[in-house]
């Protein structure tokens, strides 16, 4: 259950948000049950769903008992109440898998309920579709990359955005030409 810490400070290790990246790590992975349902608590509180989840599944999968697990189940519920709406939506939309319209909407969903229980759906379903993607994208990738004109080049590259949507390559060619 990792959560990414970036910067806008370029290559520079000194605007690294390092302190930050050292709390959160050490709040999720405590082994004190009530530190992290206080972790859980806190997180919900901020709307950072994404780490009240984790934090909570963390609490019951050290088998907790009578109030602190209630205490989880109960983020849990809180998170997946916010995640409900949006989880219904991508269902279906990666289901039917039309377009790609829906794949921007979907890495922000994952980026904050990934780990929400009534995300399972969607995830899974995604799962499948990015292995499927994947190697075709992967093949055309490397295929671009001997290209040696720029502008059959990026062409290329924004076909496997169009095509492979799903594929580990999506984000990464998007933000190279957005």
């Amino acid at each position: 259950m990792l959560r990414m810490f970036a910067t806008d400070g370029g290559h520079s290790f000194m605007h690294l948000p390092v302190d930050e990246a050292v709390r959160w790590l050490d709040g999720v992975t405590s082994g004190e049950v009530e530190r992290l349902v206080a972790f859980a608590e806190n997180a919900l509180a901020e709307d950072a769903y994404r780490d009240a989840a984790a934090a909570a599944l963390r609490v019951l999968e050290l088998g907790a008992k009578g109030e602190s697990r209630r205490r989880a189940e109960e983020a849990l519920a809180e998170v997946d109440k916010a995640a409900a709406a949006e989880a219904r939506k991508l269902e279906k939309a990666v289901a039917h898998n039309a377009n790609g319209d829906w794949v921007d909407g979907f890495w922000e969903f994952r980026r904050q309920f990934a780990f929400a229980p009534v995300a399972g759906t969607v995830m899974a379903s995604y799962q499948k579709l990015r292995d499927e993607h994947e190697p075709p994208a992967e093949k055309a990738f490397w295929a671009v990359r001997r290209e040696s004109d720029d502008d059959v080049r990026k062409r290329k590259y924004l076909e496997i955005v169009d095509e492979y949507y799903p594929s580990s390559f999506y984000k990464m060619i998007k933000r190279w030409y957005e």
